[in-house]
């Protein structure tokens, strides 16, 4: 019985990846919400729900503070997530008061 060629785990999900575009845009939005999350800090308290859905991060809260500190440096943050990630998947966030 022959072996075939011995590739990296690396390799394996690279290959993944490329065969399944839809999981690896769903990492890539997972990866960017964990980093978001991390940028709002304590915030994230006042988090009732968060979600991303075609490039546009939506995020429900009770707090007007955060609603107010996310609409003033939206695009502050949209360009460091998709820094981040290295792509550019978000293009909006959107806050809405639960």
């Amino acid at each position: 019985m022959e072996r075939s060629k011995t590739q990296t785990v690396n390799e394996l999900f690279g290959n993944l990846l490329e065969q399944e575009p839809d999981l690896h845009e769903g990492l890539l939005e997972q990866k960017a919400l964990l980093f978001f999350k991390e940028q709002l800090g304590d915030y994230l308290r006042d988090i009732v729900n968060i979600h991303i859905t075609n490039g546009t991060i939506y995020i429900r809260t009770y707090s007007n503070a955060l609603m107010q500190t996310i609409e003033l440096s939206r695009m502050d943050f949209i360009n460091e997530i998709n820094e981040h990630i290295g792509a550019q998947l978000i293009e909006h966030i959107k806050v809405s008061l639960y």
